[in-house]
């Protein structure tokens, strides 16, 4: 039952726990073999799930464990930056920079992380980024 797929877009038990903050019960799917590097069918990661669900401690845990999965991008070119910055939280961001991630990298229709803040109301993501990143508030998207 650990093992089984979701259908519609191929979440697995280790996705429900990314989502949901559940550490411990991540932390048991990982001892009974479920596969924590799978991607769903829209090429996310755990990664990009706990970002946006605002899971600092899963995103800790997961960068400690799962490296691999800090640059990946999805099949729309959103990186684990940009759910975070959708996410809203800034020990996210944080932490993704200290563990290398290209928090400059822009999605498929050239939104940054700084867009990403901007499109979801979160004020003090926008701060961060302001503060720290005062270039992206001048880049354009795709359409200008």
């Amino acid at each position: 039952m650990l093992k089984q797929v979701d259908n519609r877009e191929g979440w697995n038990a280790a996705f429900y726990a990314a989502q949901g903050g559940m550490l411990k019960f991540l932390k048991l799917m990982a001892d009974k073999g479920i596969d924590m590097t799978n991607n769903i069918k829209l090429g996310r990661n755990i990664l990009h799930i706990a970002c946006v669900s605002s899971r600092l401690e899963m995103c800790q845990h997961i960068v400690q464990h799962y490296p691999d999965m800090l640059n990946q991008v999805d099949n729309e070119g959103w990186n684990a930056a940009l759910y975070a910055a959708q996410g809203g939280n800034v020990e996210i961001i944080e932490l993704l920079a200290e563990n290398g991630v290209d928090l400059t990298h822009k999605n498929k229709h050239g939104f940054n992380i700084y867009h990403i803040a901007c499109m979801n109301s979160k004020l003090e993501m926008w701060q961060h980024i302001m503060q720290h990143y005062p270039d992206m508030l001048i880049q354009l998207n795709n359409d200008g």
